[in-house]
Order: C-alpha cells, then structure tokens, then sequence
C-alpha cells in the first residue's frame, strides 16, 4: 500500500506544481510582455518628444531670425561689407536669441562672416553652404568640429537676395541630460564617418559599436537583453551619416519582473509544502481502508480459500523463480504431486463437510512438516504440489518421512477418525541438467503419481527427465 499512498501524493504535488509552473510562466510571459510594451510605448514617446522639442527650439529661432533678417539696420549693415560690423551684429544677434552659431553666406556659397566662435572660420568655409541652403527647407543635423549643430538657413531679401542667413543650436550632452530626464531614456548622437560621439549613457564609442554589430541581442538564449536599443531616423545632409538612438536600461524592468517572480516562486513553494502535507494526510486516509482489502485481494489471488495453501497457479509461479535459481546450486529440485487416496470414498461416506475438514487438516499437517521455504500448493481436488531441494542423498528419505507422517496418524473429521494415507510421484531435476518447461516436469511427476497408485498406494514413486531435449522434440513431432 506504501505505492498506492506515493502515487496519491505524487499525483497531488504533480498537479499542484504544474499548476504553479503553469502560473510562473503564464504570469512571466504577460508581464514581459507588458513590460516589452510599455518599453516600446516609451521610446517611441520619448522619440516624438525629442523631435518636438528641437523642432520647437528651431521654429523658435527661425521665428526669431527671420524678425532679424527683415529689420533695415541689419540688410544695412550687410550692405557695407564691413566685415568686423557685420561680425558684431551678428555675435549680437546670437546672444540675444541664443543660437549658438549665426553666419552669412554669399549667394555663391562662400562665408561672408560669423559669429565670434571658437572654432577658426578656415574650418567652415570647407562646408557646401550653397548645397545645404538648397536642401535645408527643415532644420538638418550637421557635424562641424566634431560638434553637432540643428542648423537652418533663411534668404536675407533686400528687395532681391544678397545673402544667405546660416543659425544653428549646439546639441551637447548637457542639453542631452537635459532631456534625459524629461523623456526617461538615454539618447545617443554618433557619426559614422566621424569620431563624432555623444551620450548620456557610461560607454564608449568603440563598445557602443560591438553593441550594434550583435544588436543587443543576449549571446545565450537565457542571457538577458541589458538594454532596448531604438534608431531614431534623422535627415543628415552632405553624407555626414549622423545617428540617433534611444537606449532603455532594462535593469530597473528586471529587477521588478524578478521581485514578482521570488514572490510567485516563494507562494509556489508554500503551495506545494502544503500539498505535500494535505496529499499525505488524504494517502493515508484513503490507503488504510484501502490495504486490508488490496491485501485481501492479493491473498486470495494467490491461496486456496479451503486450505490457505498457495492455488495452483501461485505455486507453479513460484516453483518457475525457483529453478531459475537452482542451477546455481549443487542440490537436486524435488517436484511433487501428492493426492489423497480414496478421497472420492471419504467424500461418499462422511460427506463433502467432513471431506472438506480432511482438506485442511491433511493440508496443516503437510505445512508443519515441511520448512518455510519450500513450497506447497493444492493442485487441484485432493491433488497437492510440493516443491523440495534437497541433497540427492535426502530425497527418498525426506519424501518416505512425509508419507509415514500422514499415514501415522488418522484425521479427525467431525466426531470421526478417518484413517489417510497419499500416494506421491516426484520428478527429480538435476542442477547439471536443463530445466525442462513446467507442463513437462508435471506431466513426468502425474505420471509417477498413477504408477504410485497403481501399485497399491500410499508410496512415493520417483521419476526422472533425463534426455529433455528429446522429449521436447518428440513431443513437438506428436503434435
């Protein structure tokens, strides 16, 4: 019964934790999912954002040029070509609206003058202003010195145009910073032909380029992602090939997603702790009613109800484990078939009831007079099995022994003494020898057992299976 209870508890913490695994993984699936979404949701916000807002800085300053560009003073002064004035007008200029850079360029494509810049005005005459004018009808992202600028131009018209009005803003990682921590999301500026690099992120150019060559992606399936990486598109005049990308740390995501995952776990484990516990408690309460009757059940598959010998079948089983081991020793196997003589005659005289008690008194005297380990079986009717091994000196002795003890004494049957003799055939099986199939060794003893009778009964007559082999085809070529 002790299977029976693991069963019942294995079924019970089976169900419980595939119901928890089930749980785990439903639970961890939707909540990646949703967080996967909500990261997504972000970047893109975050992405709309920063377009927004240096969209709205430049429309700012375009609004703020084009009121410059149109005042008198200003066309005026570009009117002179006195460079140093127009120098300081336009430094002036800058200042107060805040652009970071202010030029004038000729009609042509050369630089009139700047702003005052730290940057050496030889360094921007390099740049096609003329082309960037014809392709800068938005704002464009422009390298110049390894600094990025948002940078727009506007015609200067006096009536005619005479000059080409150039303003940016420098985009910087403290304006970067800035809107780091409007947006939640760390941006990225890089240049691919350039050593152009800014980030609000701790790494280096070269890293963040091993990051985009596998693309983030984990090496191994279970490794996680460290981080969502997003290309933001950008219009980049002159093949300057300027990028942009948002980076989301998935740290703060994981370490979430896991303080909901040890919670789960840990339930899952007091979930399972006690249906160990209740699984155990219904085990035993539904396996003691259980045994006494899986017990009964097995015991009498395998014994005669009348005499509580092994039946036929258990006896014969048993004899076959028992030969297969034989072989392994230097004894003689004993099988035996004994019957009760003149059983039928006990049976007509005192009746079925008293034939019934002979049955079982003929039977304990058979048990108490062999060892434990040997077997016995009621055969059939008034037929017995035995099975002995023993030193092939013992065999006649022993059998003849067993024969004088029933015979010795007679069995009570109700208020009567009815004298019992038996009649045995033994067939022998030598540890040398090959071990003939079981029909075969109780055909040779049922044989020996009618020449016992034959011959007068109550005597034990032996037999022998020597050539098995030979048997065994003749039998095969009888039928």
């Amino acid at each position: 019964m002790n299977s029976i209870k693991a069963r019942v508890i294995l079924l019970c913490v089976g169900l419980i934790l595939l119901t928890a695994l089930a749980m785990q993984l439903s639970h961890g699936w939707f909540i990646n999912q949703h967080n996967q979404r909500q990261i997504h949701h972000q970047v893109a916000n975050a992405s709309h954002f920063l377009h927004q807002y240096i969209d709205s800085r430049e429309s700012s300053l375009r609004y703020s040029t084009d009121v410059i560009i149109q005042d008198f003073g200003f066309r005026q002064t570009i009117a002179s070509n006195d460079l140093p004035t127009i120098k300081s007008m336009l430094t002036n200029h800058a200042e107060r609206i805040q652009a970071d850079l202010m030029l004038l360029v000729s009609n042509q494509g050369e630089l009139i003058a700047s702003n005052e810049l730290d940057v050496p005005l030889i360094e921007l005459a390099d740049i096609n202003w003329l082309a960037f004018h014809e392709a800068s009808e938005q704002g464009q992202y422009v390298e110049i010195n390894e600094h990025l600028y948002r940078l727009f131009s506007l015609p200067v018209q006096a009536p005619h145009q005479v000059a080409i009005a150039v303003i940016a803003f420098e985009i910087n990682v403290p304006l970067l910073e800035e809107l780091k921590l409007k947006t939640g999301l760390d941006i990225i500026f890089q240049s691919s032909q350039s050593n152009l690099f800014l980030t609000t992120y701790p790494i280096d150019k070269k890293q963040f380029e091993k990051i985009l060559e596998n693309d983030g992606s984990p090496t191994l399936w279970w490794q996680r992602s460290q981080y969502l990486l997003e290309k933001v598109p950008l219009a980049s005049p002159m093949e300057q090939q300027i990028q942009l990308f948002l980076l989301a740390d998935l740290s703060v995501f994981y370490r979430v997603f896991d303080q909901l995952n040890y919670s789960l776990l840990a339930l899952t484990l007091f979930i399972v702790l006690l249906a160990v516990i209740l699984s155990t408690l219904l085990a035993r309460r539904l396996a003691n009613p259980l045994s006494h009757l899986y017990q009964d059940l097995i015991y009498r598959a395998n014994h005669d109800h009348l005499t509580t010998l092994l039946n036929r079948h258990a006896a014969i089983e048993r004899i076959s484990e028992e030969l297969q081991r034989s072989s392994r020793t230097d004894l003689i196997y004993c099988i035996a078939l004994c019957d009760i003589d003149n059983f039928k005659k006990i049976n007509d005289t005192y009746g079925h009831a008293v034939g019934d008690e002979v049955l079982r008194r003929f039977a304990s005297r058979l048990k108490t007079t062999l060892r434990n380990y040997d077997v016995l079986g009621r055969f059939g009717g008034e037929e017995f099995l035995i099975a002995l091994q023993l030193k092939p000196e013992e065999a006649t002795a022993s059998f003849e022994r067993l024969r004088t003890i029933i015979d010795s004494a007679p069995i009570a049957g109700g208020s009567d003494l009815i004298p019992v003799t038996m009649s045995c055939g033994v067939c022998l099986l030598w540890p040398e020898e090959a071990v003939p199939p079981m029909d075969v060794i109780l055909q040779a003893a049922d044989t020996a057992l009618y020449k016992a009778k034959d011959h007068g009964r109550n005597q034990v007559v032996f037999t022998h299976v020597p050539q098995f082999p030979l048997v065994e085809a003749e039998i095969e070529n009888e039928e």
